[in-house]
């Protein structure tokens, strides 16, 4: 009796150390994934704003302002 539960100990003992050893490794992925998906994340936002067209159109539409202005202007002349 004393080897046989010597032996389910080990067993159980293998299996809990084999589940802890596998819920170590899940969250060692998991962890790498989130970090992963933050620094991508993070990556494209920067790369993204940086070759967004908002910083290209706001100079664009500084000029095109005083155009629309001064397109009412010439028909107040014109009257």
């Amino acid at each position: 009796m004393e080897a046989m539960n010597h032996n389910i100990n080990e067993a159980a003992y293998q299996a809990t150390a084999y589940q802890t050893g596998h819920e170590m490794i899940f969250a060692f992925v998991i962890m790498c994934l989130l970090m992963t998906a933050i620094i991508g994340v993070g990556y494209l936002v920067i790369h993204v704003i940086k070759k967004n067209d908002i910083f290209r159109k706001k100079p664009v539409v500084q000029p095109i302002r005083p155009n629309i202005r001064r397109i009412p202007r010439y028909p107040r002349r014109k009257r």
